[in-house]
């Protein structure tokens, strides 16, 4: 079924071309396909894109955060059918918005007109700030996808209903580039996560510039820390846990509000915050030197 993406995937648009032809099995680090992302709209490079492991590089020229998904149509399927559903969602919305219908009506005539098929994740770049650019690289299967970004506006509507939805054919190809080699492999389950390897250097970034969402960060083992800042000109360097392990204990919430059970947590951060053995496994870390 397709009603549970209905929230979230809406074409009705076909990607405007600029001119460029998509690349073919690239191997030179370029990608194969450039998309870029207006208010509210999608523009490419390609109205088309080879089938294999593809690079998308997706640049924001709005002024607004903005995400590139991706959905493949199933054979079962038809892009006319996606487009009659969203001409149907936009036109309920609008009724509900005007007061028209109510909203047993709206969900009753949305459901009528559901098409039979799901769409299928494709991946995509993800979310990024006005500005900047970032890259995914994903396989591709053949078929009809469609594109949308579903980030909210300063009013709440998100940007598919204002346009910003497309589509991109994806053409049989045995050619193509090998798949990435990873540094850490994920695998999702029902309700469940697995991670296979570590990272030993990097950065976590906050690629939309929303205040919301995790700081731009270092991967860093306690000992690497000292060491940059005293790199930095800073001595007598010493670290601390802030949270410790007390967050590891069972209804951490429930025996915080407890006065008696909070001084006790508290008393175990006191005497563990700078335990060499122990410091690694606090969420966050507390560097405090002084200037040379």
């Amino acid at each position: 079924m397709i009603r549970r993406v209905a929230g979230l995937t809406a074409v009705g648009v076909v990607l405007a071309v600029s001119g460029l032809a998509a690349q073919e099995g690239a191997d030179d680090g370029r990608p194969e396909l450039e998309i870029t992302a207006l208010d509210y709209e999608f523009r490419a490079a390609a109205a088309e894109v080879s089938a294999g492991w593809r690079t998308v590089e997706f640049h924001n020229e709005g002024e607004e955060t903005h995400v590139l998904e991706l959905f493949r149509i199933p054979e079962d399927g038809t892009y006319r059918e996606v487009r009659r559903f969203y001409g149907v969602l936009d036109t309920l919305r609008a009724d509900l918005e005007a007061g028209v219908i109510d909203s047993a009506t709206y969900r009753k005539t949305l459901k009528e007109h559901t098409p039979s098929f799901e769409l299928e994740r494709a991946g995509g770049p993800g979310m990024v700030a006005p500005g900047r650019t970032t890259h995914a690289t994903s396989r591709l299967e053949p078929g009809t996808h469609v594109m949308i970004c579903y980030v909210r506006d300063s009013v709440g509507t998100p940007h598919l209903f204002r346009g910003m939805r497309g589509r991109l054919e994806v053409e049989p190809s045995s050619a193509g580039k090998e798949p990435p080699e990873s540094d850490l492999e994920v695998t999702l389950a029902e309700y469940e996560m697995t991670v296979e390897g570590d990272l030993e250097s990097g950065e976590h970034r906050n690629p939309t510039d929303n205040p919301a969402y995790f700081m731009d960060t270092f991967f860093h083992h306690p000992d690497e820390l000292k060491v940059e800042v005293e790199d930095a000109g800073f001595e007598s360097v010493e670290l601390f846990a802030i949270e410790g392990i007390s967050y590891m204990v069972d209804d951490f919430d429930a025996n915080w509000e407890v006065e008696e059970n909070r001084e006790f947590l508290l008393e175990i951060v006191e005497k563990t915050e700078q335990e060499p053995s122990l410091i690694g496994a606090s969420p966050h870390i507390l560097c405090v030197g002084v200037k040379a």
